[in-house]
């Protein structure tokens, strides 16, 4: 039991207001239902994120481990993983072994002595477009949104 179940039993159990075909000609009934079950799944869904349970409330950890890949905290491992797989790297995507490329990043993460339980969380996959193709996707997509509203436009 996680002490989140709904309030209203009926939700839960059968013949409840959303079982009833009566339920969706009475709008009050079924607004109410929806808004307790909306709420009972903010509350479990937040519990999941944040803990209490086991396996559980990884959120603020694998926030910590990707500051440390991500925002280069932790960088040395990067280097030396670039520097490691070159030879691997320069070859066209279809000839690359990502098996290799698997070893060569644990490696580097294991020369550079980080404590980090989601290390291993860690892989390498490879795209099949390249750097230039894939930021001309970004910029094509971008032009495609229209531009919000000019402020002058707005009244107050």
């Amino acid at each position: 039991e996680s002490g989140l179940e709904p309030s209203n039993p009926q939700l839960a159990e059968e013949g409840g207001p959303l079982s009833s075909p009566d339920c969706l000609l009475d709008a009050t009934a079924l607004g109410g239902a929806l808004v307790e079950a909306r709420a009972w799944a903010n509350a479990r869904a937040l519990q999941l994120l944040l803990g209490g349970g086991k396996g559980e409330g990884e959120l603020f950890g694998r926030l910590a481990s990707l500051k440390h890949y991500f925002l280069l905290d932790q960088g040395d491992f990067f280097v030396h993983f670039l520097d490691s797989a070159e030879e691997e790297l320069v070859k066209p995507v279809a000839r690359i072994s990502v098996g290799r490329l698997a070893s060569k990043l644990e490696l580097s993460l294991r020369q550079a002595a980080l404590v980090d339980p989601y290390r291993s969380s860690l892989s390498c996959e490879l795209l099949p477009c390249n750097l230039t193709s894939q930021l001309l996707r970004i910029i094509n997509s971008a032009r495609a949104v229209p531009p919000p509203p000019a402020a002058a436009d707005k009244t107050p």
